[in-house]
Formats: structure tokens, sequence, C-alpha cells
């Protein structure tokens, strides 16, 4: 049990820098489906020396192989969701809209009739729905209501990747290697789109590069490899509930690094969050 708490503490940090870094190479003219390419281009190398090292192929159990491709799916195309949800959003309250996957991860194995929470994590879910709310602006221009519409099917299809994850067929693969093979299906569902939509080359400069590199080593293959591990120790409602506590990560460096405003109701969406 301790295990599956300090890995979803690490993996709190990682990812809740990820929509800083994002923002920073934004900054630098970057794509969001080049980050995407570029994030899961550089994990995948990360992992497969890591298994070259280790004198080891990426196996899949016998079976399995539906519900890891079913995971890649889900994966992939929620990172295209929140990676293009972050050009409209300052970094935080991307972060704190996307948190309300876990009220979506409690709902479904309700409904599934896989769980049933205790009285602290109905209220844990209905702080998280609060601070959604707090943050959701019904006034707010097309621009951001698009970004905000992307952010809700990025915390529907990470719930639903979620629960894939507290599944027995997937409990049985290694997490570094089910990582390995979202991370290729992610880059694969990118650069398809980018063909497919006809942009020019990719334009990408050595600073963008660096925070693409962090995304790729710290909030990729560290903090997917992690949370895995903190799913199978802890199961997917409570692991998703204590991911809340990335809200407080971005909030803060997004104030800190990139100088975001911090107002009363994005603080109290956050915090509730």
């Amino acid at each position: 049990m301790s295990r599956g708490y300090f890995c979803s503490f690490i993996s709190v940090f990682c990812f809740g820098m990820m929509p800083v870094w994002a923002r920073m190479a934004y900054e630098t003219g970057m794509d969001p489906v080049v980050l995407v390419v570029l994030r899961t281009f550089i994990a995948a190398l990360a992992l497969l020396a890591l298994f070259v090292a280790r004198r080891r192929l990426p196996r899949v159990p016998q079976g399995s192989a539906r519900a890891v491709l079913v995971s890649c799916c889900l994966y992939a195309a929620m990172m295209l969701s929140y990676f293009h949800a972050c050009q409209g959003l300052d970094s935080g309250v991307a972060n704190a809209l996307f948190y309300l996957y876990p009220v979506i991860v409690m709902g479904l194995s309700i409904a599934l009739g896989r769980s049933r929470p205790n009285a602290l994590k109905w209220v844990a879910a209905a702080m998280a729905f609060a601070g959604f709310l707090l943050l959701v602006d019904p006034g707010a221009d097309e621009a951001r209501v698009g970004s905000v519409t992307l952010i809700i099917v990025a915390a529907v299809l990470f719930a639903l990747y979620s629960l894939m994850l507290g599944t027995r067929v997937v409990e049985e693969i290694d997490s570094f290697v089910l990582t390995f093979y979202i991370c290729i299906a992610s880059c694969a569902a990118a650069l398809a789109l980018w063909f497919l939509e006809g942009r020019a080359p990719f334009e990408i400069t050595a600073e963008g590069f660096g925070y693409a590199c962090l995304i790729s080593l710290l909030s990729t293959v560290f903090a997917l490899a992690l949370y895995v591990e903190a799913v199978h120790s802890l199961g997917p409602i409570t692991a998703s509930m204590l991911g809340n506590a990335e809200v407080v990560v971005t909030l803060a460096a997004g104030a800190i690094v990139l100088g975001e405003p911090v107002t009363l109701p994005g603080f109290f969406g956050c915090g509730l969050g």
C-alpha cells in the first residue's frame, strides 16, 4: 500500500509540471501535435534503451493484446485533446478542469458495479466537481469554450483509460511495457493527424526541444509508469483522487514560472479540484 502512495505522489509532481512545460514550449512556436510527436518518440526511445539494457523484449502477455490496443487508443486520443486545449487556457486552469476525471472514474465504477465508495470519496468527488463548475465560464469567448470542451473530452478518455488499468488483464502487463506501446501508438496517431491536415514541416527550436525532453522523460516515462503502479496498488478510484494534487503543483508552478494570474474563482476552483 505504501508503495502505491509513493508512486502516486511522485507521478503527481511529474504530471503537474507538464502543462507548464507545454505552455513554455508553445511560446517557442511549437505546435501541439509536434509536441505530442516529440514527447512520445523521445519517451519510446528512452524505454527501448531501458529494454536493451535489461536484455529483454517488451512482450505483452498472451491474451492481452486487445486490452493494450484499447488502452493505447484511449491515451493517444486523450493526449491530442489535452495538448490542444492547453493552447487556450492557463496551465493551472487546464489541469484543474482535466481533474474532472476522478469524478467520472468513480461514477463509471459505481455504474459498472466495481466499487462502493465511502463517504470520504463522495466528499472528494463533490469538491472536485464544485471546483470544475467554478472554473467553467459560460460567458467565455468561442476559443475558450473550445478549449474547455477539449479538456472535458480528455478527462472522459483518461477516466476510461484509468478503468482499463484496473482490469485484471492489464494488471498483468509490466508498467514500462504498457507505457512503451502507449507512446508508440500516440506518436503514430499524432503523425497521422499531422499529415492528414497537410501541415508544414516541423519547426523546432533548441529551447522547445528541451521542454519536449522534460515532458517526455519526467511527465511520460516516469509519470505514466508510476501512475500504472499506483492504480495496480491502490485501485483506479483512490489513485485518481490522489492525482488531484497535481492541480496544486500546476497552479503554483504556473504562477511562479509563467506569471499566470490567480483569480479568486480560479484559486478556489483549483483548490477544490
